[in-house]
C-alpha cells in the first residue's frame, strides 16, 4: 500500500512539473508574440508618419491612439492628431508590412486643415511622435 502511494505520489508530482514546464513555455511564446506585435506597431507608427509628413505641409507632431484590429475586415485601424487639431485616421491591410499603397486614409475635410503636398521628399526629421495617454 505504502509502494502504491509513493507511486501515485511521484506521477503527481510528475504532472505538476510537466505542467508548469508546458505553461512557462505557453507564457514565454506568448511574450515573444507581443514583443512582435510591439515592434510592427512602432514600425507601422513611423511609416504612417512618414506618409503624413510627405503628403501634408507644415506637420509638427503626430499623436496618435491606440492600434485597433478589425475581426470582420482583417484590417488595422489607428487615429491621429497632426498638430493637435487635425484628426486623420488610417486603415492597414497588414501591420507588418506597412508601405504607401497599403495605406487607406479618412479625414473630415471640414475639420481638416493641413494642405496636401507635391514635394514629397520630406523625413521624419524634426517631428514629434506621440503617444496617446
Amino acid at each position: 500500500m505504502i509502494k502504491k502511494n509513493k507511486v501515485v505520489v511521484f506521477i503527481f508530482v510528475i504532472l505538476i512539473v510537466l505542467g508548469i514546464g508546458f505553461g512557462g513555455k505557453l507564457y514565454m511564446e506568448k511574450k515573444a508574440e507581443e514583443k512582435v506585435k510591439e515592434e510592427q506597431i512602432l514600425q507601422a507608427k513611423k511609416n504612417i508618419a512618414l506618409f503624413v509628413v510627405q503628403n501634408y505641409s507644415d506637420v509638427k507632431s503626430i499623436k496618435f491612439s491606440e492600434f485597433k484590429y478589425n475581426t470582420e475586415t482583417g484590417s488595422w485601424h489607428v487615429s491621429a492628431k497632426v498638430n493637435q487639431d487635425n484628426l486623420i485616421t488610417f486603415s492597414l491591410e497588414r501591420i507588418d508590412k506597412v508601405n504607401v499603397d497599403s495605406i487607406g486614409t479618412r479625414i473630415n475635410p471640414a475639420t481638416f486643415k493641413l494642405e496636401k503636398l507635391e514635394n514629397r521628399n520630406k523625413t521624419l526629421n524634426d517631428i514629434d511622435i506621440l503617444k496617446e495617454n
